[in-house]
This record gives C-alpha cells, sequence and structure tokens, in this order.
C-alpha cells in the first residue's frame, strides 16, 4: 500500500524519526492510525451505552443497574478493541 501525504506531514513524520524513538516513517503512521482507532472506539462507548439503556427499558420493566454497569461495559468494549488490534497485528 502507498499512502500520500501532504508535503507538511511528511515534514512533520520525517522530524518525528529523526528525534528518535520510532524505527521508521512507516512505524509512525502505524501508531497515528492506531491511535485514529482508539478514538474512534473511545467515541462509540457512550452510544453504546446509551444503547443499553434504552434495550433494557423497553423491555417492558425497568430495573436498577448494578453500580458497576458502566465500568463492566467499558471494559467489555475495551476488550473488543484489545482483540481487534491483536488481530490486526497477527
Amino acid at each position: 500500500m502507498k499512502v500520500s501525504v501532504a508535503e507538511e506531514q511528511e515534514v512533520w513524520v520525517k522530524a518525528r524519526y529523526e528525534a528518535g524513538g520510532y524505527a521508521s516513517a512507516s512505524e509512525i503512521v502505524r501508531e497515528a492510525i492506531r491511535l485514529l482507532q482508539q478514538i474512534e472506539v473511545e467515541q462509540m462507548l457512550p452510544k453504546s451505552i446509551e444503547d443499553e439503556l434504552v434495550r433494557r427499558l423497553n423491555h417492558g420493566h425497568f430495573k436498577p443497574m448494578p453500580k458497576d454497569f458502566f465500568s463492566k461495559l467499558r471494559r467489555k468494549q475495551h476488550a473488543r478493541l484489545n482483540a481487534v488490534r491483536r488481530k490486526r497485528a497477527a
């Protein structure tokens, strides 16, 4: 795969590479993509929570949520994200 970037982006990538900490420009781009994927997943979390609330309300009766409901839901979403990352890395 070849990717084209704007000149200013290329300058930024080269500067990051030359500053150290990355083995290649490709590694920098991969890291940027991973961060974008993480942002997208984190933006989906509130929608997932809302969907779960609506599902429970539409179920016919309301049951109080356990105190750890949101933390469990967040852990579940993070586990999904990590599974996707491991699968892509393989």
